[in-house]
């Protein structure tokens, strides 16, 4: 952060840091990462892809969200991602259990990123997503829209929150693809805390 002016939060984005500068020059420390947790670190950033394709599937986690959150037992992202109930698997298993595939002894191993991702889309987003960028209709009904996430959020993106607000802009004031109306600003703007 430094020669960033006081008030003025830094984007994440444009860090270049490479996070295999700390991987271990040899026996493991406490202060170093080994190879495999460079790779792991590295996977979390970019992202999950479809296993088949290597086509982007979700945006990664953001440089620096790693330390968000958690405690001595689960510190930074264990605190979202660990189960304290069920440590042998994930904190959204249940998610994928009950919600997308209902079956009670679906197994989280198991889960195919090439065809199990067409599942969950088909399944839930009717239901959670709202991902439409073409809010025409809300703004000319005089809706206005705050959109807010935070850099670290362990469980969504703020990449994603980013690309819906572009698309948004993109959409325009009257939404016509390519109209870049200065008051998108003014009735749906996105802050990145």
């Amino acid at each position: 952060d430094a020669g960033v002016p006081a008030g003025v939060t830094p984007d994440p984005l444009k860090c270049a840091f490479d996070i295999g500068a700390l991987t271990c020059p040899g026996a493991e420390t406490a202060d170093c990462l080994t190879v495999e947790q460079v790779a792991t670190m590295r996977a979390i950033y970019r992202g999950p892809r479809n296993a088949r394709t290597g086509e982007q599937l979700y945006p990664g986690l953001t440089l620096g969200s790693e330390g968000m959150g958690g405690d001595e037992t689960n510190p930074g992202w264990a605190d979202f991602w660990a189960n304290p109930d069920k440590p042998d698997e994930p904190q959204r298993a249940d998610f994928f259990r009950y919600w997308v595939f209902k079956d009670a002894n679906w197994n989280w191993w198991n889960f195919d990123w090439d065809k199990d991702v067409e599942t969950v889309q088909r399944v839930i987003a009717p239901v959670v997503d709202a991902t439409d960028p073409d809010i025409s209709p809300f703004r000319a009904r005089g809706g206005k829209l705050i959109m807010f996430m935070g850099w670290d959020d362990p469980v969504g993106s703020s990449v994603e929150a980013i690309n819906y607000y572009d698309g948004v802009v993109a959409r325009g004031k009257d939404g016509d693809a390519g109209a870049k109306p200065p008051d998108t600003p003014r009735f749906a703007p996105l802050f990145i805390l």
